[in-house]
């Protein structure tokens, strides 16, 4: 919608163009136009995409449990942090998990319901999640074995009917999705498009040899836990009891099964693969396990009795909302009571889990008051040029850190990095986060220092 609004100058003959470098292309499509509109028509495809999950979160969480529940489910969704700082970002993490969670929603319709128009939807959705981001193929191994599962419980032993059976579910969903992948990719003749995506794109993460940061430590390849620490740390504590209360009474919830089933082996298939395939870069690539999460706690409602709501549900609703406001403008960054707030993030985790770039707005308005401010950076692929930030320099070798003098906004990731940096290079002043004490902060983004 932006392209056809705005109407940007689009020169197809740019060097960048035809040397395949799109980041670098991307990049001055943007800034050498109305950025801020551009991005602003973006950012409203998203919100309108995070609002159709929110639907979808009350219409699963009402069919199993209730009113009442869907709405718990509902304030449960619109409070985490985490979707909130990334439903106003143009990213791929978001349309995976409303395409994901929808696609999964319907295909669990057809497996109760068996009516051709829920694997209909079901395929739509599916093909969409799969051409939003390459993850979204853990939606074919989870289909697979949801299908089995259910026709498992079938007491036909006839193993012919029972692949015919298998068939008639899986395969109708599958052919939609694919030719609805198909059509996103303008239907190319080469039927082995997608795999080929896949595979270059998962041997390039394999050959990454980028530092992951967890804890204070630096690790080539990372850690298997880091996503589940990064979710422990990241979601709002109410949220986390919320949720191990629902599973502690997981007996108790009257839903079947394969219901069970439908809700949390996606979790678990997306937990699993993230922690064993993805870089340790955020945790949101955790993004569409939310959902799922919030429509299953949500089933508590009902197991609570008036006084239980009153004396236990009230005051830890009344602390989720409290713990997500009071982060506003800075859910991106948000962290739990567990590391003391999310001033105390920068310590555990780092990259998108603090910031990308999100504060530069900011930092151009604290330049007005403080216009000497020297501003170093570390994201290539952002423009503070263009918010007109003055005294800007790139972070590089230019030895900026050793002559010190007046007031300096260092971005948060690149104060990271540099205490590896000051390890590797034996050069103790690039730690600064060892040496000095910021005098402000501009959201989570900058730490401000006078000298």
């Amino acid at each position: 919608p932006g392209f056809l609004f705005s109407k940007p100058a689009i020169d197809t003959k740019d060097s960048y163009v035809l040397n395949n470098d799109f980041w670098n292309f991307g990049n001055k499509l943007l800034f050498s136009n109305n950025a801020d509109q551009l991005v602003l028509w973006g950012r409203l495809v998203i919100i309108f995409l995070v609002i159709l999950l929110g639907v979808y979160v009350f219409k699963w969480a009402n069919e199993l449990f209730g009113m009442k529940a869907g709405i718990f489910a509902l304030f449960l969704f619109v409070f985490i942090p985490t979707v909130i700082g990334h439903a106003q970002l143009i990213s791929t993490d978001v349309g995976l998990a409303v395409f994901f969670f929808i696609s999964s929603y319907y295909f669990w319709k057809s497996l109760k319901q068996n009516k051709p128009k829920h694997k209909i939807i079901a395929g739509i959705f599916m093909g969409m999640a799969l051409g939003s981001k390459f993850s979204g193929v853990l939606l074919v191994p989870l289909f697979i074995l949801l299908a089995f599962l259910f026709l498992n419980q079938e007491n036909n032993r006839n193993l012919s009917k029972k692949l015919h059976n298998f068939a008639r579910v899986i395969l109708p969903v599958f052919v939609i999705g694919f030719l609805i992948l198909w059509a996103i990719y303008f239907f190319p003749k080469d039927l082995s498009f997608y795999s080929s995506g896949l595979n270059l794109r998962y041997a390039e993460d394999a050959n990454s040899d980028y530092p992951a940061y967890l804890n204070g430590n630096f690790k080539i390849g990372g850690w298997l836990y880091y996503f589940l620490e990064g979710f422990a740390i990241k979601t709002p504590i109410p949220f986390l009891i919320f949720l191990l209360w629902s599973l502690t009474l997981f007996k108790k919830h009257r839903i079947t099964l394969l219901d069970n089933m439908c809700l949390l082996t996606p979790v678990v298939f997306l937990v699993v693969f993230t922690s064993l395939s993805a870089h340790n870069l955020g945790v949101r690539y955790l993004i569409p396990i939310y959902p799922f999460l919030a429509v299953y706690s949500s089933g508590i409602i009902n197991l609570a009795g008036k006084k239980t709501q009153l004396a236990i549900l009230a005051p830890l609703s009344i602390w989720y909302v409290f713990s997500s406001i009071s982060a506003h403008p800075n859910q991106l960054a948000y962290f739990n009571e567990f590391v003391g707030g999310s001033d105390n993030g920068y310590k555990y985790l780092d990259d998108s889990n603090i910031e990308w770039g999100q504060d530069l707005k900011r930092m151009a308005e604290y330049q007005k008051d403080y216009p000497d401010t020297k501003v170093i950076y570390s994201w290539k692929n952002s423009s503070p040029e263009y918010y007109e930030i003055n005294s800007f320099m790139m972070a590089g070798d230019s030895g900026w850190w050793r002559e010190l003098s007046g007031r300096y906004a260092v971005n948060t990731l690149l104060l990271i990095r540099m205490q590896l940096l000051s390890e590797q290079r034996d050069d103790p002043g690039l730690n600064w986060l060892a040496l000095y004490e910021p005098i402000d902060r501009i959201g989570q983004s900058f730490f401000v220092y006078e000298f």
